[in-house]
């Protein structure tokens, strides 16, 4: 899933200009940089926004010509967000995974002491 480069933005634009500006940078870019003030905001508007995005290509049956259609993108953007979306969800469920085993492990330490 390497992209050729690697593009990213970041400064006062992606804090400012809403929610339409940061879907075009979540279906365009690889990063998002922002102000401080405005982190939490952008990163739960990311997660809105990407989530409407695996909706939206499950919708299409992760077909890259019916999603370029509805983005009005590129087949080969389209292509490329399906395969960065599906990457996250695997990074995200891995994460769960591994906290989960940790809550396991922590339970199973209180109980030993005991």
């Amino acid at each position: 899933m390497e992209p050729i480069r690697s593009v990213g933005i970041c400064g006062q634009a992606p804090s400012d200009l809403g929610r339409d500006f940061i879907k075009f940078l979540v279906i365009h870019l690889d990063s998002i940089g922002v102000n401080p003030d405005k982190v939490v905001e952008t990163l739960l508007t990311v997660k809105e926004i990407e989530d409407d995005l695996r909706n939206l290509i499950e919708k299409c049956y992760k077909d890259p010509a019916k999603i370029s259609k509805e983005l009005t993108i590129s087949e080969v953007n389209a292509n490329y967000l399906i395969k960065k979306l599906s990457k996250i969800s695997e990074l995200k469920n891995e994460e769960n995974s591994q906290d989960r085993g940790q809550g396991k492990e922590m339970i199973f330490d209180e109980e030993s002491m005991n």
